[in-house]
């Protein structure tokens, strides 16, 4: 969403309906490539409770899922579900912005939510090592910005409550949590100058 001239969010509804709101860019951090975005679009009524949490607490080997809507042109724009691990609590040249993981994603999952298997977020998926960039076909190595970093870019936003991300300790079922958490994750549509 760098260098948009708009942003427009589609979110998947619970009764199958699609709604797509405008949306604003309102903060970006280079280093982790994450924008904060906001929707300001007159037709949006605003979120229920959002059901997940934040957690800053994250381990190698901890199991882990991703939701997001990648390669729509190919795989349409019905959510997508995939599994993993954490691979490892440092990205790429150790960086510690970013942590490792074995979560096949694909281009258009960047910028999805990366939880955990009781419901809490522990990092935004990022990308993806891929051949060109190692000369190298390295296999299902894909990395996520940690939410530590993501709650210190969201701290500085004015209207900005630490409550509102609280860790949730609920543990439930995969299929339950895509359930749940679905009609939260959105498509994000940037047209480009």
């Amino acid at each position: 969403v760098s260098n948009s001239e708009s942003v427009k969010l589609k979110f998947n509804n619970k009764d199958g309906r699609k709604n797509t709101y405008s949306a604003s860019k309102i903060i970006s951090d280079e280093e982790s490539d994450i924008s904060v975005l906001k929707i300001d679009d007159e037709g949006f009524g605003g979120f229920n409770s959002i059901p997940y949490g934040v957690t800053k607490s994250y381990s190698s080997g901890q199991d882990v899922f991703t939701l997001g809507y990648p390669m729509t042109g190919v795989m349409g724009e019905s959510v997508k579900v995939t599994e993993g691990i954490i691979s490892s609590t440092e990205g790429p040249t150790e960086k510690d912005v970013f942590m490792q993981t074995s979560v096949p994603i694909q281009p258009g999952n960047s910028g999805g939510p990366l939880f955990d298997t009781s419901g809490n977020i522990v990092g935004i998926t990022t990308a993806t090592l891929s051949e060109r960039a190692t000369g190298v076909d390295a296999e299902n190595v894909n990395y996520s910005t940690k939410s530590d970093h993501f709650v210190s870019l969201a701290s500085v936003l004015s209207d900005y409550s630490s409550e509102d991300l609280s860790p949730n300790t609920q543990e439930t079922k995969l299929s339950a949590m895509v359930k749940r958490y679905s009609p939260y994750i959105c498509i994000v549509e940037a047209t480009v100058e």
